[in-house]
């Protein structure tokens, strides 16, 4: 477990923190050889030359986290209403925590780093399937299903960002999204009418990510509710170590 923990986050630091390497000791030798000014803009621009590049799935992480606040949103409004039972089970078994979450709460709970909602992305033979159009029906695993309504409202949106994120970037599309590289391949391939076909036909794919693990749920809930960074921190380790065993179970 610790081994999957360390490689996920190994792997995250890697893409989060990617430095210009081959530039730092020709920018130390052209620093040596000129004059020094007074004003400190040398020193400015040489440790500008030395920041890292911004991560090029930057944009696509926040548009995750947008997606991850509209279903959080939703589900708060979810745990809110007057019916005995939403249908979703980690709203039902967490309600409490839920309905305590105020925006800013909620902030802090969609800020993971990967969407917080799933489409099979690990399922490659459910995709081709789905890409084919075929009549007959597909056995996949038994998952919950999100209310209609909300599937409704983000099932096309999710897999316009992932069909966008992995034909540009497999690699970034594996780390947001839980995706196997068998998958992103798939999705590479896809027109746009087909992620359409896809959205409408199948929208009630569309489920919570680990609703099996109530655990990561409630802490990070409460996480979120008291803005505990510290605890907000290893909810975030666990995830990456739980997409980690998932993604290496899928490439086996």
């Amino acid at each position: 477990m610790h081994g999957i923990s360390r490689m996920a986050t190994s792997e995250t630091r890697n893409v989060f923190l990617r430095s210009k390497g081959n530039n730092v000791e020709g920018s130390a030798n052209e620093t040596k050889s000129m004059p020094t000014h007074n004003d400190g803009s040398d020193s400015s621009a040489h440790t500008a030359s030395l920041s890292p590049p911004e991560w090029k799935g930057a944009h696509a992480l926040k548009l995750v986290r947008q997606l991850n606040e509209r279903c959080v949103d939703s589900l708060v409004q979810m745990a809110h209403s007057r019916q005995l039972t939403t249908g979703v089970e980690v709203v039902d078994q967490h309600r409490a925590l839920w309905r305590k979450l105020d925006p800013a709460a909620r902030r802090r709970a969609a800020a993971a780093a990967l969407l917080l909602m799933d489409v099979q992305f690990l399922n490659a033979e459910w995709w081709r399937w789905a890409r084919r159009r075929q009549a007959s029906r597909f056995r996949a695993p038994a998952a919950r299903r999100l209310p209609a309504k909300l599937a409704n409202e983000l099932m096309r949106e999710t897999l316009i960002l992932a069909w966008s994120t992995a034909a540009t970037d497999p690699h970034t599309a594996g780390l947001l999204f839980g995706m196997s590289p068998a998958v992103a391949a798939i999705f590479g391939a896809l027109e746009p009418h087909d992620i359409e076909q896809i959205a409408v036909k199948h929208k009630h794919q569309l489920r919570l990510r680990w609703e099996e693990h109530p655990t990561f749920w409630r802490e990070l809930l409460s996480a979120a509710l008291h803005a505990d960074d510290e605890a907000l921190h290893e909810i975030h380790l666990y995830s990456l170590q739980l997409l980690g065993s998932e993604l290496l179970s899928a490439i086996r």
